[in-house]
């Protein structure tokens, strides 16, 4: 009986889950950790940067350039998303 509760909380949670993907709505459970100040609107929507479901990186950094690719242009920015990763730089990430 007690394998039925947990069965019944788990499928709850994941239609609870799908729907609020779906549907829209506040998504704030959804996010990995706290938005930077340069990009807290996007958290208003999701769709912004996440235009397939299962894109991947690559969606997702077409996504930033689509935003700020004339900015990074006229800046002459073409630093390389390694750049943000590479542990080397965490004390400089960790100010953006």
């Amino acid at each position: 009986m007690l394998w039925m509760l947990w069965i019944s909380l788990a499928v709850s949670a994941t239609l609870f889950g799908l729907a609020a993907i779906i549907y829209g709505g506040n998504r704030s459970f959804l996010l990995i950790g706290k938005t930077t100040s340069g990009h807290h609107q996007i958290e208003l929507a999701c769709d912004a940067c996440h235009t397939s479901v299962f894109g991947g990186p690559d969606v997702l950094q077409n996504a930033c350039v689509n935003c700020h690719g004339a900015e990074l242009k006229a800046a002459n920015d073409a630093h390389p998303k390694s750049k943000f990763t590479d542990p080397r730089n965490a004390d400089r990430t960790a100010a953006l």
